[in-house]
């Protein structure tokens, strides 16, 4: 019974999972790149970085555009939770993730 059980609540929690992966592909896809770093802040709760990323949301609707200085904030927050998003949904091994990332941060 217990065995059922644990298989039921990883199943759903596999579900939830690629709820979250395929919403993040689809507004990486429509370059809805400051909402997909909002929802991986939200998945992994992490609410200081969904306050900041709010303001960045708001001075980008105030703006019209993404200004450089905005988008390096948002970037910071991206590169801190990419490495959390690697692991939890593409299998990467801590050390391959900060590698990609650390890659990422030198483009």
């Amino acid at each position: 019974m217990e065995l059922r059980k644990l298989t039921e609540a990883l199943t759903i929690l596999d579900s939830e999972h690629q709820k979250v992966l395929d919403e993040y592909e689809r507004l990486e896809d429509d370059n809805e790149h400051g909402e997909a770093v909002m929802l991986l802040a939200k998945f992994f709760k992490r609410e200081d970085l969904v306050a900041k990323l709010e303001h960045i949301n708001a001075l980008h609707d105030l703006y019209g555009n993404l200004r450089p200085e905005l988008r390096s904030l948002r970037d910071e927050i991206d590169f801190e939770l990419k490495p959390s998003f690697l692991e939890e949904f593409r299998g990467y091994s801590k050390e391959d993730a900060e590698e990609y990332v650390n890659e990422l941060r030198s483009l």
